[in-house]
């Protein structure tokens, strides 16, 4: 009995963490879907040279760019997706876009990852375990909390504009931005951390 009580209580811990993370879960599940179409575009003679021109920038990038090249390029690219979250997320827009943003991020990556696996073979799989994902990670991750935060805060405004006595003091739009500037920082960060993995192992791999 007392093991059976063990068992049920760590079974709705679990609920209940997963139940107040719902948000993270599912743009996880958003992203990850995102990467398997990104995959199976690859593939796809459709898409083909618009996937094969993604991987020749990045091929490009990385054999030839200096360390504030690749850093300018890969900020760019994920600062673009973390803005677009943070600008839908202060309008109701964010309730139908903010979902659609992580997935095409995933996409994206899907494309890149499986692109350079198809060219290069097993120095696409190290290049990308040793540059290419670490750095992924961690801006996606600040993704996906970004996303989830814009989210609620597209569905509070939602909520007040049906309901017209709610206060809009109650949003707090100084900590959404407080928020996003933190999340600024930590893509720099990842960013930083990804064009110094470039540059370290940028003799050891032979692109383009």
């Amino acid at each position: 009995m007392k093991s059976s009580g063990v068992v049920h209580l760590r079974n709705f811990k679990f609920i209940s963490v997963l139940r107040d993370n719902i948000g993270i879960v599912v743009f996880t599940l958003l992203f990850t879907l995102g990467v398997l179409i990104g995959t199976l575009l690859f593939s796809s003679d459709f898409f083909i040279d618009e996937a094969n021109s993604i991987v020749e920038i990045f091929s490009n990038l990385r054999s030839s760019g200096t360390y504030l090249k690749i850093f300018s390029a890969t900020f760019v690219f994920s600062f673009a997706f973390l803005f677009a979250v943070f600008l839908f997320g202060t309008s109701l827009l964010g309730i139908a876009f903010v979902p659609f943003i992580v997935a095409i991020r995933g996409v994206f990556s899907g494309l890149l990852l499986s692109g350079i696996y198809t060219r290069y073979a097993l120095d696409g799989i190290t290049l990308n375990m040793l540059t290419l994902i670490p750095s992924t990670i961690i801006c996606v991750l600040v993704l996906i909390k970004s996303a989830t935060e814009s989210l609620n805060f597209s569905y509070s405004l939602g909520k007040l504009a049906i309901n017209e006595e709610r206060r809009a003091s109650s949003l707090n739009i100084k900590y959404v931005i407080k928020r996003f500037c933190l999340y600024i920082l930590i893509t720099v960060i990842g960013c930083l951390f990804e064009a110094l993995l470039a540059v370290v192992f940028k003799k050891f791999f032979v692109l383009g």
